[in-house]
């Protein structure tokens, strides 16, 4: 408990800084970021609430501000991790980025007020609550889902080659077939992007993102001239 009162003070300052362009050091960042993530924070906050609002102890109102509050804080994160894994940082986020970025968040309202309603029915019926674990848990993870689009848009501009890196999960034809084509440009990821909707953990994979472990890697060695496969999806 006193840890994440403490990783909660610290990252709740720093986005709220964040919000009016001030951006700690990238090293202290990285760190926070790193903690949060490993310490499967955003999971443990995010399933108290969940057991809070089943016990009453939370309004409804209380439950949406404090899941908003993680899944922005938990989406900002993860792409700010994307661009640092490219050498760039928060600053040079993009005005089109952005406004994609904050669409996500905005999205999340409709599933989390969903969520709600679900909790109250299932207090009703006295059904527990451990049926909504998987929920949170898929909420957790979209950490990586962020990181992963945030290195697919700024790919392009700093020229990076990217893998499809599986996880350690079962794999869709999809995902499988992503990861065997090794190192492409972004350019190659974000037009399989157009035309598919296809990136790590989204929705059109054939696994539809659930339990997908996916995300985009950096490739780092020197190689010559490749040459994109075509798209015959």
């Amino acid at each position: 408990m006193q840890t994440d009162f403490i990783l909660s003070t610290l990252a709740t300052a720093a986005d709220h800084a964040a919000k009016h362009g001030i951006y700690p050091s990238g090293d202290l960042d990285a760190w926070l970021t790193s903690a949060l993530k490993t310490s499967n924070y955003y999971a443990r906050v995010m399933w108290r609430a969940v057991k809070d609002a089943y016990n009453g102890l939370l309004t409804a109102y209380d439950f949406e501000t404090i899941m908003l509050n993680q899944i922005s804080s938990q989406f900002r994160r993860g792409y700010n991790d994307g661009l640092r894994e490219l050498g760039l940082s928060p600053s040079d986020m993009l005005p089109e980025w952005e406004a994609e970025l904050q669409d996500l968040m905005a999205q999340e309202l409709t599933y989390v007020k969903r969520l709600m309603d679900d909790i109250r029915e299932a207090a009703r019926n006295e059904e527990g609550y451990k049926q909504f674990r998987n929920r949170v848990d898929m909420w957790a993870r979209r950490f990586e889902e962020m990181k992963s689009l945030a290195m697919l848009r700024a790919g392009t501009l700093v020229d990076k080659l990217l893998t499809w890196d599986l996880g350690p999960t079962e794999h869709c034809t999809d995902c499988k077939g992503y990861a065997d084509v090794g190192p492409l440009p972004a350019s190659y990821w974000m037009e399989t992007e157009r035309k598919t909707g296809h990136r790590p953990q989204s929705r059109t994979l054939e696994c539809n993102g659930y339990n997908c472990q996916c995300s985009f890697g950096v490739y780092k060695e020197e190689i010559g001239m490749l040459f994109a496969p075509a798209l015959n999806r």
